[in-house]
Formats: C-alpha cells, sequence, structure tokens
C-alpha cells in the first residue's frame, strides 16, 4: 500500500486532542499512524461497499423490497391467516398486529423476541401454558408472513 502522503490539519475537541494524544503514546505510535490505523479499515468497507454498489443492477435489491412491501400493505394479513387458521384467537393476532404498527415495527421483521416483547407488555397476566399458546400462534403467524414474503 505504497500512497502519496497528504498533510492535514484539523480542529478537533480538546478532549479528542487529548485523547489522541495519550492513546498514541499509549500504544508508543505516532498520531499520524494511529489515525491511519483506525481510518483504513473503515476506509476499506467504505470502498469495497462504494464498487460492490457500482457493479449491482441498478435498484434490483429496493425494487423487490418496495414489491414486498406493497404487496403485504395490499393484503389484509390477519383476513388471510384466519382462513388458513380460523376464527380461534384471531383477537391475539389482531392485538400483535396493531402493537407492531404503534411501534413502527414491519412485518417481516418479526421474530421471537418481538413476540416476547409483545406478550410481557400485553398478556402478562395469562398462565404459562396459555402463554406459549399465545407463543405458538404468533410463531405461526410469523411464519404465515414469511411466507408471503416467500412468494413475491
Amino acid at each position: 500500500m505504497d500512497r502519496a502522503i497528504r498533510r492535514v490539519c484539523m480542529d478537533l475537541p480538546d478532549y479528542l486532542a487529548d485523547f489522541l494524544d495519550e492513546l498514541a503514546k499509549l500504544l508508543g505510535t505516532e498520531k499520524s499512524k494511529l489515525l491511519i490505523q483506525i481510518l483504513h479499515p473503515i476506509y476499506e468497507a467504505w470502498r469495497a461497499g462504494k464498487e460492490a454498489s457500482l457493479r449491482a443492477e441498478p435498484a434490483k435489491a429496493e425494487y423487490k423490497q418496495v414489491k414486498v412491501q406493497r404487496q403485504l400493505d395490499s393484503l389484509n394479513v390477519v383476513d388471510e391467516f384466519r382462513k388458513v387458521e380460523g376464527d380461534k384467537n384471531i383477537g391475539l393476532v389482531n392485538d400483535f398486529v396493531q402493537w407492531l404498527q404503534s411501534r413502527g415495527i414491519q412485518l417481516e421483521e418479526i421474530n421471537e423476541d418481538i413476540i416476547d416483547a409483545f406478550l410481557r407488555e400485553t398478556r402478562a397476566g395469562v398462565s404459562k401454558n396459555t402463554y406459549y399458546v399465545y407463543r405458538h400462534v404468533l410463531k405461526k403467524f410469523a411464519h404465515f408472513i414469511a411466507t408471503k414474503l416467500g412468494e413475491v
């Protein structure tokens, strides 16, 4: 990596300048070399991402995401789920979808942690058995959503 060196002067807040001095002294290196060690991996990651985006087909991944979102938005997912699973616990699923919407969580983001958070917040007083039944229903709903996403 033989690259030309250019002198760069910059203004730093006192605490960062002090930190840079102390860290360089602690590591036994010059401040400029320390900054190179810190910045070079970030630069390489940025450059790799930039090159990859230039090689990629324009907006293909972005188009699929928009298509998926429109499909999920255009479906009444709860009604579709009801057709497959029946009416039992459909109120739970409705509450879950409303809870997701109130927190800005997309349907495709559902995972076990989100399901558990919902149940802790909204169904804290239920028995252990009921909790696991509810959890199972919501996991089936998440699987249903994933299946719908796979059809796009």
